[in-house]
Parts: structure tokens; C-alpha cells; sequence
């Protein structure tokens, strides 16, 4: 793998050649030309060495046309020679083959083929085969530097995020060397190798997104640094309808403790609206992890300030969520009776609901002003009972929060049968 992404060295023009065919069967090789650069491959291994060189300056003019057999030459061979040549050919015959798949993608303008080119599947995808998706594409497979993020979304997923990890170290030290460089000029990504990075974590996402800590790039900050993407993700400017989806669809991959939380800073940083911001809220209530109740609290919290009524359901689930939010303190001068994550759910259920939390069991913490439950999760608790447990007025409010969503549980009702026509009498 290492010889195929060292080995593309592509230098693609700003659009297709006027004579490149946007049909990719134009690109098929000819059995005869097959054929004979098989027997070229057979040739380098040779005894005589005029023999040999005269095959590999032979294999080397025939550029791309050459690929299946020096593949096979290099894969196959028990002539050790022989798959040495055929490497070194290799990298030539690779750059013709990938210039020529892109002059033809290029040409293919209105989008009536289907296209071998790495990425290209996956891309389209999620961002479609519209004019502007085309051309985003058009300008991520162009630039050299994406190419192992766009050959590595065929990789098994591990050995992606390692090639992903190497493009996010990369990014970083062009941006600030470990070690003082004197007159560096930073350089910032591009749009292009931004959507090839969203791209690559799209098919294989991390669940923290980079804050494994090291030297590297972390993706979020293409959002916050990057003033073309920041327009894009938006959905404005040349690239943006389809870079939008690829942003939606990054953001969605989210789904680590850290990365959720990023995910609704961008979705509030691009104005992505309350719908969207609502459903990434709604994700963050079942993600696992350290400090996983707070990320709870914040989402409930959300979701009651914004009424968010359409995803009770998703709160609802939430009553059984034992999780303790605010352990219990018992100090001079400072009362917090124990909060767990049901008891807050159980408070922005009532909200939603239109409902009173008192009227199942909860009570006002001293100290406290209801006016404040949603930013405060300690607001309101159940009273304990004489033993400091309150696991009986919980079972209960959650019984009776059943009984009241099955009475106020609108059921589908059964549609009248239509009667069957009477059949005219003979």
C-alpha cells in the first residue's frame, strides 16, 4: 500500500484535456496491448541485459497501458528481478492511469458514466452527482495531497484512521513546525483538502475526533479557521450545496462524549437552525462515556428551554437512568439532596408536557428558585424518606407518568371497513 500512495505523482490541469472522452470504456485496453505488455514482463527477466533494459524502456512508453501486467509482474513473479522492474515501472504507469480516470470524470460533465475513481463512490454518496458535488470532487482528487485520503476509503476502517491521522499530522506542521523554522509562512488548508478530510472521517469516524492527543490537526477547527469553509458549510458560495451535506453528514458521524460537543458548537457556528441543533441534543442524551451526565443535563436542558416537544419521546427514555447528576451534600449552610439523570428528565418531561413536576413528588430544593430547573439540575429533587432514600416517591412518579401517557397516548385508530358491493341479481 505504501508503493501505490507514494508512487501518484498526479499533476492535473485546471480542467480536462478538449480530447479526453467522457466515457470511461474509453479508457479499456486493448487485449492486444495486454498481451504484449505480459510478454515484455517476461522479458525482464531475461539473461541477456540489453534484453532486459530494452523491456523495461519498452513497458515504460506504453505508461499506463502497461498497468494490469506490471501488477501482475510484481504480485506474481518468482523471478525476484522481474517484480523489482516492475515496481519501479510502477509509479509512472499509475500517474497516466489516474490522470487519465480524471480527465475523463472531468469531461463527463453532465454525469452519464460511472467512474472508477477512489472516493468517488463514497463521496457521492452523501453529496450527490449535482453540478456542484461534481465540482468539488473535481477539485479534491485534482490536488496530489488528498490522494491517500481518497485511496484509503477502500482500506479497512483501522488502517483508514491511520492514514487519516497522517494526513491531520501533516496539516498541523505545515501550519506550525515542531521545531523554530526561520521565515515559515503557515499554510492553512484549502477547501479542497478540507472536504477530503470530512470525507475520510465520514466512512471512518473517530469516536473522539482526533482528541487522542498528539502533534495533529484536530477537524473541527476547518469550521472555526477557514473562512471558505465556513461559508460553504453554510451552503453559500460555489462549492456550498454540496459541501453543506458533507458537513451534515460529519457532523452526524459525531458520536464520542467530546465529538457530540463539538458537533452542536458547529452546528450552532454555521447556522445549521433549531432542527438540526435539536438532533444532535437528542443524540447527546445517549451517548456513553466519562462525564456522560453531564452531557445528558446539557441536551435535557436544551430541550426544555427550547420546547422542544417533538422529541419527548427521546426524554421519556431517559426515566429510567439511574445515573446519579447531583450527589447528595448534607453540610452546614449547603443542603443538595441527591438528583439522578431520571429525576431532571422526569422535570423536562412535566415542561414539554405542560405539567406540574410537583404533582409527582418533586419538591423545590431549599435554596433554590424553580425559575432556574433547566439550567440547574439540583432545582428540584425527590424528599427522601426516613432512611435518606427516595427510590419509593421515584417508582412512583414514573408509574404514574405511564399512566398518564397511556391516557393521553393518542392510538391509531382503526379505519371503517370499506363494504363490499352487492352483486347485481341475475
Amino acid at each position: 500500500m505504501t508503493r501505490v500512495l507514494t508512487g501518484i505523482v498526479l499533476a492535473v490541469v485546471a480542467s480536462a484535456s478538449p480530447a479526453a472522452s467522457p466515457d470511461p470504456k474509453s479508457l479499456d485496453i486493448s487485449p492486444a496491448q495486454v498481451t504484449l505488455a505480459r510478454e515484455l514482463v517476461r522479458q525482464l527477466g531475461s539473461d541477456v541485459f540489453r534484453e532486459r533494459d530494452a523491456a523495461s524502456r519498452k513497458l515504460a512508453d506504453m505508461g499506463r497501458e502497461a498497468l494490469p501486467a506490471l501488477l501482475e509482474g510484481s504480485r506474481d513473479s518468482v523471478d525476484a528481478e522481474v517484480r523489482m522492474r516492475c515496481e519501479v515501472l510502477l509509479p509512472r504507469a499509475e500517474s497516466e492511469d489516474m490522470k487519465a480516470k480524471v480527465d475523463v470524470f472531468l469531461a463527463d460533465t453532465d454525469g452519464k458514466y460511472t467512474h472508477d475513481l477512489p472516493g468517488w463512490d463514497k463521496f457521492k454518496d452523501i453529496c450527490g452527482t449535482d453540478k456542484a458535488a461534481r465540482e468539488l470532487f473535481a477539485d479534491i482528487i485534482k490536488l496530489r495531497d488528498n490522494h491517500e485520503l481518497l485511496i484509503a476509503t477502500r482500506l479497512p476502517a483501522d488502517d483508514m484512521k491511520r492514514v487519516v491521522d497522517a494526513r491531520k499530522r501533516q496539516i498541523q506542521f505545515r501550519m506550525q513546525p515542531v521545531v523554530h523554522t526561520p521565515n515559515f509562512r503557515p499554510r492553512m488548508p484549502s477547501i479542497s483538502e478540507g472536504a477530503a478530510l470530512l470525507l475520510a472521517e465520514c466512512v471512518a469516524p473517530e469516536k473522539e475526533d482526533g482528541w487522542n492527543g498528539g502533534w495533529v490537526y484536530h477537524t473541527q477547527n476547518l469550521f472555526y479557521q477557514i473562512g471558505e469553509i465556513q461559508t460553504a458549510a453554510r451552503g453559500q458560495g460555489k462549492y456550498g450545496p454540496a459541501f453543506r451535506k458533507l458537513a451534515l453528514k460529519w457532523l452526524e458521524t459525531r458520536d464520542g462524549v467530546q465529538g457530540i460537543q463539538v458537533a452542536v458548537g458547529i452546528a450552532q457556528q454555521i447556522g445549521l437552525g433549531a432542527n438540526e441543533v435539536g438532533r444532535l441534543y437528542v443524540k447527546m442524551l445517549t451517548v456513553e462515556g466519562q462525564n456522560a451526565q453531564w452531557m445528558r443535563q446539557q441536551a435535557l436542558g436544551h430541550l426544555a428551554r427550547t420546547n422542544a416537544k417533538e422529541h419527548l419521546p427521546a426524554v421519556v427514555k431517559l426515566l429510567t437512568d439511574t445515573t446519579v447528576l447531583m450527589p447528595g451534600v448534607n453540610q452546614p449552610g449547603y443542603i443538595q439532596p441527591e438528583v439522578l439523570v431520571s429525576d431532571f428528565a422526569l422535570v423536562v418531561a412535566c415542561h414539554l408536557t405542560g405539567q406540574k413536576p410537583s404533582d409527582y413528588g418533586l419538591k423545590v430544593t431549599p435554596g433554590r428558585h424553580n425559575n432556574n430547573q433547566f439550567h440547574d439540575a439540583g432545582a428540584m429533587h425527590f424528599p427522601p424518606d426516613k432512611e435518606g432514600k427516595a427510590d419509593a416517591v421515584r417508582a412512583a412518579a414514573v408509574a404514574k407518568w405511564k399512566e398518564w401517557e397511556a391516557a393521553n397516548t393518542k392510538k391509531d385508530e382503526p379505519k371503517p371497513e370499506t363494504p363490499k358491493p352487492t352483486p347485481p341479481k341475475p
